[in-house]
């Protein structure tokens, strides 16, 4: 009986720590994100103030808060979608230990099953957000 109760406090606290790991890493994202979210909101308040020249003129220092303001932008993307990369290969890996399946030869199989254009469109779907990064990384290093 003792055993069992043992086991019990055991699975609780699992489930309680479960709960705050989900709660630190969900505030560890939106931190992340914050980062993005000013520097473009920045960049378009200055864009904006600079298409009046009585609001704002465009002087060297603006032009340098832009450019700093537009590299932070593909900078952060990058960060934020290597975050994700590698947390999603530190799940994956977790997940297999403890189911044994092997989810990448699993996913090849499901690929297969839905025949060659379904499987490509999926594979080209999960390597948009590199791509999309890297389109945007040159289109700001173009127009700074």
């Amino acid at each position: 009986m003792e055993e069992h109760n043992i086991n019990k406090t055991i699975y609780e606290k699992m489930e309680r720590l479960k709960s705050q790991l989900d709660i630190m890493l969900n505030i560890i994202n939106r931190k992340a994100g914050i980062l993005s979210i000013v520097s473009t909101l920045a960049a378009a308040f200055l864009v904006i103030a600079t298409f009046n020249e009585t609001l704002f003129g465009i002087t060297n220092l603006v032009r340098y808060l832009l450019v700093t303001l537009l590299v932070l932008i593909p900078i952060n993307l990058w960060s934020d979608l290597l975050d994700l990369t590698l947390a999603e290969k530190k799940n994956r890996k977790i997940i297999e230990e403890i189911t044994g399946v092997d989810i990448g030869k699993k996913i090849k199989e499901i690929r297969k099953e839905d025949g060659k254009v379904c499987g490509t469109i999926t594979y080209i779907n999960s390597y948009m957000p590199w791509i999309s990064c890297f389109v945007f990384t040159v289109i700001v290093l173009i127009v700074i």
